[in-house]
């Protein structure tokens, strides 16, 4: 009986072997033959696939804000009126709490506005009105509390959140400083606008909101900044 066990426990580590090599020969296949399979797939792979092939998956875009909210917001900005303006024309937090005061000419017609993204905007001439009054400085802070120190992006926040309220849109709680840059952002997309020349006017979005922004551009060839209307309808009159 030793004998006739011990012969049967020889072919064991046989298929063992035979397991692993099985595993791995399948580990092969998932790798090199799935990446090839997912253009036909529409760019999926199965889930467990090599995730380094996939393509940016867009990311939920902010709300959006129609004209009418846009114009009922900045008629309740009050103070934050100027800086509500500025973040419907695309500019970021970050690019905001850091304007200085050199950033804006005397007449108010355009902004610098620094930083990687570092470009010039064209403003509307209602909007020289509600700059904050200059200090003389040029390295003063554009935006400043009553201190005179920089707003902070919480400052902004809150200043948002108040307009919004006063303004008694629905959800204002969740606009927030991206929601209107993003209402800027998809105010140009819709016109067909060419996504390289976004970069002119908002800065570069990442690839991933760009992927959700290519669902809101129309079918066919895309147009130039020259043809399209940078300024919304809210922006236009104050």
């Amino acid at each position: 009986m030793t004998n006739k066990k011990a012969r049967s426990m020889a072919g064991l580590p046989w298929i063992a072997a035979m397991a692993f090599f099985m595993q791995a020969l399948d580990a092969t296949i998932l790798n090199t033959a799935l990446p090839g399979m997912a253009p036909a797939a529409g760019g999926m792979l199965p889930a467990g696939g090599p995730a380094p092939m996939l393509a940016a998956a867009s990311q939920p875009l902010p709300r959006e804000l129609g004209q009418d909210e846009a114009a009922a917001l900045l008629a309740a900005a009050g103070e934050a009126r100027f800086a509500v303006a500025l973040l419907l024309l695309g500019l970021t937090t970050e690019e905001l709490v850091a304007l200085r005061e050199a950033d804006l000419p005397a007449d108010g017609a355009r902004l610098q506005v620094g930083g990687p993204a570092r470009r010039v905007l064209a403003l509307p001439a209602w909007l020289a009105a509600c700059r904050p009054a200059p200090t003389g400085a040029p390295d003063a802070p554009l935006l400043r509390d009553a201190s005179g120190a920089a707003l902070s992006a919480a400052d902004v926040d809150s200043m948002l959140t108040c307009a919004a309220l006063d303004a008694g849109l629905a959800g204002a709680a969740v606009i927030s400083a991206e929601a209107l840059r993003h209402t800027g952002i998809a105010w140009l997309v819709r016109q067909g606008l060419r996504f390289s020349e976004l970069a002119g006017l908002v800065g570069r979005p990442s690839a991933e909101a760009l992927a959700g922004y290519a669902d809101l551009a129309p079918d066919g060839p895309k147009r130039g900044l020259a043809e399209i209307e940078p300024l919304m309808p809210a922006l236009r009159h104050g």
